[in-house]
């Protein structure tokens, strides 16, 4: 297979991917993928340490409130499909981009909106806008990195994206807490930019792998969007599957901790919620050895282990205690993003055949588990406190177990083509 590149660092013609990968730098794509997935989930998840500040301001109960990040991560699952089809005849570089760009931009009238529904608003597009990124990282990375460093780079990549968790929240609770929510938003969005400037300086320039033009761009489309759902095996399913259980678990108890730690009898300020997010770090370092385990161990014990330890740290949390509480939030934030980055990296190298559909349908999955996850986190807090939320999480954790012990094996790397 030749790869067709744009890049002036390779001689024209064609050259083989293996070839390509060896010529530029892995460290730059690492980190141009990194400084992508920061600005991502920076932008998209800054209003959580936030939201019991902005339901005081609205009059609204967590559920509601907790629309604020739905209707973002439901934008996301709207528009990475379309993009996904799109981005097969685009520069993915340019696509993730010009995403987080749009992003940015949004975020700071986000920050700016004088009301309610037109808050939900300009969140909602600002989805539709990030949804470029995750819809181009994967099949970007697996097709400028090679099959062998798949598992690697896809593991760094979410790295970044709980880097940019975690400092998008604990910016916009510090500054919220001293500036208003308005302010710390407003940040948010400028680190992202400053991020999207990082990753545009990084990320190789050249589309990858070239794929020829189909005769009819409509049929092209309502195909890719058919077989989301159609060419689906039994091993992609569940991992989409558990990607959703997974998110959703994820979302119900960030939301609802903001909620419980600023109540009776934690009392902490939008500050020192938005610094217990610190336990990102546990899933950024997570994230990291679990890309490195997935090339040399079974994959689906790696998931299930990992969905395990996020059913044991939502148990520890119901300690009362806050030490307590704050060790079995890191132990949650490691098992998540630890089966995260195994089973994003695992969609890519399973599709024989349309990979960037694949990975389109994995995102589909996790952002309808992050968009209802927040929702049906802040009601079980409203009916039932955090014993219910507690129950709901651990539910989740061990489904999501199960599922991933009844994954096939995965073929060997060898046996995976490129799209």
């Amino acid at each position: 297979m030749t790869v067709r590149t744009a890049d002036s660092r390779f001689p024209r013609g064609a050259v083989t991917l293996s070839e390509q990968s060896a010529l530029f730098p892995t460290g730059f794509l690492v980190t141009g993928l990194f400084a992508a997935g920061l600005a991502t989930f920076a932008l998209l998840y800054a209003p959580q340490p936030l939201l019991p500040t902005i339901a005081g301001q609205y009059h609204l109960d967590p559920a509601s409130a907790s629309l604020v990040i739905s209707v973002s991560t439901a934008g996301l699952m709207t528009g990475v499909v379309p993009v996904a089809v799109a981005g097969r005849r685009r520069d993915r570089r340019l696509v993730m981009l010009g995403s987080l760009a749009v992003a940015a931009v949004l975020g700071l009238l986000v920050a700016a909106a004088p009301t309610w529904p037109l808050l939900l608003l300009l969140r909602g597009l600002q989805g539709m806008a990030l949804s470029g990124v995750p819809a181009m990282a994967v099949s970007y990375a697996t097709e400028r990195a090679g099959i062998s460093r798949a598992g690697l780079v896809s593991g760094l990549y979410v790295a970044g994206t709980t880097v940019g968790g975690l400092s998008g929240r604990v910016v916009a609770g510090i500054l919220g807490d001293v500036a208003g929510w308005r302010v710390g938003l407003g940040w948010a969005a400028l680190m992202g930019a400053v991020a999207t400037a990082v990753a545009w300086l990084l990320l190789p320039v050249g589309r990858g792998v070239h794929h020829p033009r189909p005769p009819r761009p409509t049929g092209r489309a309502w195909a890719a969007f058919s077989a989301l759902w159609r060419d689906a095996d039994s091993l992609q399913l569940g991992l989409c599957l558990i990607a959703a259980l997974l998110m959703a678990a994820f979302v119900a108890t960030y939301n609802t901790m903001t909620f419980r730690l600023t109540r009776e009898p934690y009392l902490l300020s939008p500050t020192t919620v938005g610094l217990v997010f610190l336990t990102y770090l546990a899933g950024t370092l997570a994230s990291a050895v679990a890309g490195r385990l997935a090339d040399r161990l079974p994959r689906r014990l790696l998931v299930a282990c990992s969905a395990l330890l996020v059913t044991g740290g939502a148990a520890l949390m119901s300690a009362r205690p806050l030490g307590l509480v704050v060790t079995g939030l890191a132990m949650l934030t490691a098992g998540f993003f630890a089966a995260h980055g195994v089973a994003n990296g695992w969609v890519g190298l399973a599709a024989s055949r349309h990979r960037g559909t694949a990975t389109a349908r994995y995102t589909v999955w996790y952002y309808a588990g992050s968009t209802l996850g927040g929702p049906l986190g802040g009601l079980a807090l409203s009916l039932g406190g955090w014993t219910a939320t507690a129950l709901l999480v651990e539910t989740l954790g061990v489904t999501a177990a199960m599922i991933a012990l009844l994954l096939p094996a995965q073929a060997a790397a060898g046996a995976h083509r490129m799209p």
